[in-house]
């Protein structure tokens, strides 16, 4: 479907970063990919914003490969993993659509960003009492609060991330913070792993707690220059886009 319905690009420019790759009909290659990765590197906002965004990536996805052992009764922890699993999708979800509405609505993308990261470290902390007090019905609680402030952080650190680095390209940008993620992500299980296997879950959790705790503070000191906004509010024309796509129309 892809090769044979779907065309090579939208009639119109999804997005402020391709309508101006298309005005200035720019070519992707090596060198324009080369520059454009300097460009970031250089790019002192960027920089924190990818440690700060691999951090808790990686804690929330390292969270979800040793969940079987935050044991909350010694007889049926697997079976409690399993348990806490839906609901941390699922609140995880509508996390990542509230946060779409609240970006859409405010564009503060920094302190939403700070705000989120905030929360999920919050969350960690109160999951460190649940652990001590072996309370199941606060496990719950705190996992699900957790699942849906993380879940909302990594739409909005990636819209923070488009606007500090406009207008460079946004797959570039995008990119970079995933690969950095996956990084992030297996060195934390390994980690956290460790941590638990030796000295248990709270010892665990309080490992991510200062992690959250680091990449919070990173996003504070993140520089916020909204680049794209200011391109935005600049006299530019934009023609109306049509709300019904054509390929389905057909």
């Amino acid at each position: 479907m892809l090769f044979t319905i779907y065309p090579k690009k939208p009639n119109h420019a999804p997005s402020q970063a391709q309508l101006q790759e298309r005005i200035n009909n720019q070519k992707i290659t090596t060198s324009v990919f080369t520059e454009s990765l300097k460009k970031l590197i250089k790019n002192k906002a960027f920089v924190i914003h990818v440690i700060a965004y691999g951090a808790c990536f990686g804690v929330s996805s390292s969270s979800a490969v040793v969940l079987s052992q935050f044991n909350i009764s010694h007889r049926d922890a697997h079976n409690e993993a399993s348990r806490m699993g839906l609901p941390m999708t699922l609140i995880g979800m509508v996390g990542s659509i509230l946060i779409g509405l609240i970006l859409d609505q405010t564009h503060k993308y920094k302190e939403t960003v700070f705000a989120v990261c905030l929360l999920s470290t919050l969350s960690t902390v109160w999951l460190l009492f649940a652990l001590e007090y072996q309370s199941k019905w606060m496990i719950y609680f705190t996992i699900g609060a957790f699942s849906f402030f993380v879940n909302a952080y990594w739409p909005a650190g990636i819209e923070f991330a488009m606007e500090i680095t406009f207008p460079s390209s946004e797959s570039t940008t995008t990119g970079i913070l995933l690969a950095v993620s996956r990084i992030s992500e297996l060195i934390f299980t390994l980690i956290l792993s460790v941590i638990n296997f030796k000295y248990g879950a709270v010892w665990a959790v309080a490992a991510q707690v200062v992690i959250l705790l680091t990449a919070t503070l990173l996003t504070y000191w993140t520089p916020n220059n909204l680049r794209r906004q200011e391109a935005f509010r600049k006299n530019v024309e934009f023609e109306k886009v049509p709300q019904e796509d054509e390929i389905f129309n057909n």
